[in-house]
């Protein structure tokens, strides 16, 4: 196999983990610059004739400088992945139900109470 061959080539081995090292840090400044977001300049381009030779040519039409926002995404893997004691995904437990059921049952409370009956014989019965 390639791995085989590459266990017992030292310098085909060091060469291969150059490559990856530099595909990494590319990698790594890629993700970074989508979380932390950048400005690119966005060129259109028109085939239009050319008035002096009559040929047709691609002219530049309209620049324009746009933002990139940073991606949340990316911020999030990036915090959890390199600031791991602070930013590390934690999920809750989950409350314990009693009956095993996975349903937990609730019930609406009323937002105001209902007004005392009157007490039977009082004053004010007529009586």
């Amino acid at each position: 196999t390639f791995r085989g061959y590459v266990s017992g080539h030292p310098a085909l081995k060091a060469a291969l983990a150059r490559g990856r090292e530099v595909v990494d840090i590319e990698v790594e400044n890629a993700l970074l610059k989508k979380a932390k977001g950048y400005d690119f300049t966005e060129v259109t381009q028109e085939l239009k004739k050319d008035p002096e030779t009559g040929e047709m040519a691609l002219r530049v039409t309209k620049t324009v400088t746009r933002h990139y926002p940073g991606d949340v995404t990316a911020q999030m893997f990036w915090l959890a992945n390199r600031k791991r004691a602070v930013w590390a995904y934690k999920p809750q437990p989950e409350a314990q139900e009693e009956d095993g059921t996975g349903v937990v049952e609730l019930t609406p409370q009323d937002p105001e109470p209902a007004p005392p009956a009157p007490a039977e014989g009082g004053a004010g019965d007529g009586a």
